[in-house]
């Protein structure tokens, strides 16, 4: 993504009357000026599991990148996996390679994990079409719903 269309991506970021929050982290996140490694993604696979969609994508000649928690988790004694959307970290993983893309030019792909909105969890995470957060008193619905909420924004 070139500056200019940067600029542009942030402007229309602005006009979807994104959280300002939001907004700010991609300004910090494009400002932190890493190394771009190549030409921009053409298709993004997240919660990619053994990343099939990215290999396939490849293998008919895009550029593309697969992100899975387990894909860390062994390089090094980390609290967190370093691909973990939920933490710090994932998040700006996830904002960079988006901003690392082709500029209206990207396929992502999120597939979350559905095991908290499933009907037969309903007993258990306390989910209804009144009250899609669940109860909130469980860690494992708060993960859940931190989770989605990122996935959504990104």
């Amino acid at each position: 993504m070139t500056p200019s269309q940067f600029d542009l991506f942030v402007k229309r970021l602005i006009m979807l009357n994104t959280p300002k929050v939001v907004v700010l982290l991609v300004l910090l996140t494009w400002w932190l000026e890493l190394p771009k490694d190549g030409e921009a993604y053409q298709v993004l696979e997240f919660f990619a599991g053994v990343g099939r969609i990215a290999s396939m994508s490849r293998y008919a000649g895009f550029r593309s990148a697969a992100v899975d928690i387990e894909y860390g988790k062994s390089t090094g004694k980390r609290a967190r996996p370093p691909m973990d959307l939920n933490s710090n970290a994932g998040l700006i993983l996830c904002i960079r390679l988006i901003l690392n893309s082709e500029f209206e030019g990207l396929a992502a792909f999120f597939a979350i994990v559905c095991s908290s909105w499933v009907p037969v969890n309903r007993g258990s995470t306390k989910r209804t079409i009144m009250t899609p957060l669940g109860n909130e008193d469980f860690p494992a619905v708060r993960r859940s719903n931190k989770l989605t909420s990122r996935t959504v924004l990104c």
